[in-house]
């Protein structure tokens, strides 16, 4: 296998010089050379059991602009990914004077925040990645970022699109009694509904970037399917300790007291540009922290908002180490053991009417194997083949031609086309 950048591939101008030459670079173009060689219709299922190979590639595709230092380049930085996914004309194709470019330059200093781990290393809070083929739905591929980023995207006062960073932001606006014309407050405490655990399921590199199961947060006696459970199935995360945490707001979130208020607008007026803001409203709502749900609906004729929220802690994104738990080590690719070889038998000719046949006799290591047997002249031809019926231990060959001298030897193959190496040779003079 050769990766071709800007150089011509030697294989294929040696191979096809006709139609291939030094000319031929492929600059700028990522590939790869995958050569199968031919063979016998005898021996194509032992080399090639399921097909020819097919190749895939983990390749760094996209290059992303950082508004930080405004260059364009290969990153991991969810945040990135998310304002590239705004620019690009397969997302929201738009222009940069319609960004608040500021506030994504914060959301991505926050997704390369330094987080640890539970094995004491060093990660970034929001790093991750996405695949995917130029017909993805751009709105799930937004949905997708956004979750794995904790990201939450607005309009500002300008009428750019700036986003809310992964962080608590301790908030400015301060919701009073007198400011409040009506509140509803669900404490969510029903047993039957209430979240008890949170599945996570992730994109895990070490397993060659195939999905994963995180560690249950909550309690792992819950079932997926009971109602209690909930699930973060998110393909951009390609952290253990990212999963984990998004695990825990899920729960937080799931599992928080969840109100509806209307409030005075001249109160509020700042609402729609706002992740967080502080409640005070006895008996339940005492300096409480709410994170808004959904984008506040502005009442003209009243001068009033109505928004939801739900109750939160301002330790919302504050996690421990140890809270990540130990992941168990990625299962191992069992590899194809050697098939047993068949170590010893016996030969003996009988006579048939006008022929004479050989029989091999042999001990079974198992059922599920198929024991063939090949002989020749040793004088040189063609090899013949002859195969034992299920549960048999005897193989019998076709006629032979009697005083002369044959090689005998035998092999062992699998239900999936595999061989095993052929026994020593044993060499008999036919006859009776």
């Amino acid at each position: 296998m050769q990766k071709c950048r800007g150089i011509p591939n030697s294989e294929l101008v040696t191979k096809f010089s006709d139609i291939w030459s030094d000319d031929h670079r492929g600059d700028s173009i990522a590939s790869t050379l995958v050569i199968c060689k031919s063979v016998s219709a005898q021996h194509h299922r032992t080399v090639y059991p399921h097909g020819y190979p097919t190749v895939t590639s983990l390749v760094r595709a996209k290059r992303v602009l950082d508004p930080r230092t405004d260059e364009v380049a290969f990153s991991r930085n969810l945040a990135l990914h998310r304002l590239d996914l705004l620019l690009s004309p397969y997302g929201g194709a738009l222009k940069p004077e319609r960004i608040n470019l500021e506030s994504w330059a914060s959301a991505a200093a926050v997704a390369d925040e330094q987080v640890t781990n539970f094995q004491g290393d060093q990660e970034p809070r929001y790093h991750g990645g996405f695949s995917g083929r130029e017909n993805n739905d751009p709105t799930e591929v937004a949905r997708l970022i956004d979750e794995a980023g904790e990201l939450l995207l607005y309009v500002d006062p300008q009428g750019k699109v700036a986003v809310h960073a992964g962080e608590w932001v301790e908030p400015d606006i301060h919701l009073k009694t007198a400011d409040i014309k009506e509140v509803t407050f669900l404490s969510n405490r029903n047993p039957n509904s209430n979240v008890k655990s949170v599945r996570g399921l992730w994109t895990n590199p070490e397993l060659n970037y195939t999905e994963d199961d995180a560690v249950i947060w909550g309690d792992p006696y819950v079932d997926e399917n009971d109602p209690r459970s909930r699930t973060v199935d998110n393909e951009c995360i390609q952290s253990h300790n990212h999963m984990r945490r998004k695990q825990k707001l899920k729960y937080i979130r799931a599992t928080a007291p969840r109100v509806r208020i209307v409030c005075d607008y001249f109160a509020s007026e700042n609402l729609p540009f706002r992740r967080f803001i502080k409640i005070t409203e006895p008996p339940h709502l005492v300096d409480a922290n709410l994170e808004l749900i959904g984008t506040p609906i502005l009442d003209l004729n009243n001068f009033t908002h109505q928004f939801e929220a739900i109750v939160v802690p301002n330790s919302l994104y504050d996690f421990e180490p140890e809270e990540e738990g130990e992941k168990g080590d990625p299962p191992q690719r069992i590899g194809s053991s050697a098939l047993p070889i068949v170590t010893s038998f016996t030969i003996a000719f009988e006579q048939q009417g006008q022929s004479l046949v050989a029989e091999a006799s042999f001990s079974r290591n198992s059922e599920a194997l198929t024991y063939e047997l090949e002989y020749m002249k040793t004088s040189g031809g063609a090899a013949k083949y002859a195969q034992a019926n299920d549960g048999e231990e005897t193989i019998e060959t076709e006629s032979l031609t009697a005083g002369v001298e044959y090689r005998f030897r035998m092999r062992t193959r699998s239900v999936f086309g595999q061989n095993s190496s052929w026994s020593n040779p044993v060499v008999l003079q036919a006859s009776t």
